[in-house]
């Protein structure tokens, strides 16, 4: 469902990597837990790494990768900064729920 929303409203494709810190560093040779904070990683015009963080009283408990690409993707730089910032928000707080609100969260 998260992969069909963000492919339609960014029209782009989607690939999640379930360990980001791993397979973004193979593929992108990125480390991403060297600033744990930052959650935006733009590659090129087409591709661009949104980081959604789980955040547990100031510290990273979880990551998801989501690699974004479609043309000229990287031009929208604020809106893919503030939905990397409402991906992290809302998992935070669904872990902090345990997801018990699941879809009704991220419908939001």
């Amino acid at each position: 469902m998260l992969k069909e929303t963000i492919e339609n409203f960014f029209h782009c494709s989607v690939i999640f990597y379930l360990k980001p810190s791993l397979e973004i560093k193979s593929k992108f040779n990125i480390n991403i837990l060297d600033n744990v904070r930052r959650g935006f990683y733009p590659i090129d015009q087409d591709n661009v790494i949104i980081i959604g963080r789980f955040v547990n009283q100031r510290t990273l408990i979880s990551a998801i990768g989501i690699h974004l690409f479609g043309d000229r993707l990287s031009e929208n730089v604020k809106l893919l900064n503030i939905f990397e910032g409402a991906l992290t928000g809302t998992f935070t707080q669904e872990f902090a729920n345990h997801f018990q609100y699941g879809p009704l969260a991220f419908g939001d």
